[in-house]
């Protein structure tokens, strides 16, 4: 007998695009039918209009996904997605569609938190900084100024969607949550473990070396904790 895939939908991070967790691929494709979101303003849609509201951004996915509901599925974000996974499962409950087996949640702290660093309206120099001690970015992209200003409007929108983001949901899922955060973040462990009062299902705490891009170090280990039941 076939054992019938599940559903994954992985959602990016600040400045990412459908195209991020490529390498995740080959360790997911046998389990998981794979819809790597795309956001408006990049990648495929590069010649749609940015949005900066995290709401819009909410329902732009929310309307990509819900069609493609069909049995178990799992959502997985990173930072910017990490959030909007957890805005799209409260979507998902209130429109009484089947929610999210689980949610897998890297990088991000507790819905409430506020971020440390404004990043958005930075004068340039300052933006660039921001970003390298941020991580997650090769030298060449900030070698090539052509390559940063593409990136650049991008990069803004998605901060400004999250900093600007006011917490007033407060309401818990039925759907279990990995939390993966690495022991160099930007937030303490006290803060992320405070996604307890967001679920009334099973929740876990899962910490890796690294800092904010930890992911990237860790991809067949985290795929792991994806598949897992």
């Amino acid at each position: 007998m076939i054992k019938s895939k599940k559903t994954l939908f992985t959602l990016p991070f600040a400045g990412g695009n459908r195209y991020s967790f490529n390498r995740y691929d080959k360790y997911l494709k046998d389990d998981f039918n794979i819809y790597n979101l795309e956001l408006a303003g990049r990648g495929d849609r590069v010649s749609q209009d940015l949005m900066s509201d995290i709401y819009d951004i909410r329902d732009d996915l929310f309307n990509q996904i819900k069609d493609n509901i069909d049995g178990e599925y799992i959502i997985y974000g990173h930072s910017l997605g990490g959030l909007l996974a957890y805005l799209i499962a409260l979507e998902i409950e209130e429109q009484n569609l089947p929610l999210p087996s689980k949610l897998v949640i890297s990088g991000r702290a507790n819905p409430s938190m506020k971020p440390k660093v404004i990043r958005h309206n930075l004068p340039k120099d300052s933006f660039i900084d921001s970003i390298k001690k941020l991580g997650g970015m090769p030298s060449e992209f900030f070698n090539h100024p052509e390559l940063f200003d593409f990136f650049e409007p991008i990069l803004r929108a998605d901060f400004q969607a999250v900093e600007d983001f006011d917490f007033k949901e407060n309401r818990k899922i039925a759907s279990k949550i990995s939390v993966l955060y690495g022991s160099d973040e930007h937030f303490s462990r006290k803060k992320a473990l405070k996604w307890k009062n967001y679920t009334n299902q099973d929740i876990d705490f899962i910490e890796f070396s690294g800092g904010h891009f930890f992911i990237f170090d860790h991809i067949e280990d985290i795929c792991n904790i994806i598949k897992e039941d």
